[in-house]
């Protein structure tokens, strides 16, 4: 059994078990959400074309 001085929880407990894997799922369903969302913007066609402007707005800069 684990017990911290600063968390009065005990972590051998069912509900405890039960919490951790409900929030382990969250995240990797935000984790999940995050990959789609990431590769949708990278295939999208707007956002490739403003970051290429971008890009050469810069170089121009540089010049």
């Amino acid at each position: 059994m684990v017990i911290f001085h600063g968390c009065p929880e005990k972590f051998d407990a069912n509900a405890m078990i039960l919490k951790l894997q409900e929030e382990t799922e969250k995240c990797m369903t935000a984790e999940r959400q995050l990959r789609e969302l990431e590769k949708d913007l990278a295939l999208s066609k707007t956002y490739i074309q403003r970051t290429l402007a971008l890009a050469h707005d810069r170089s121009k800069m540089l010049l």
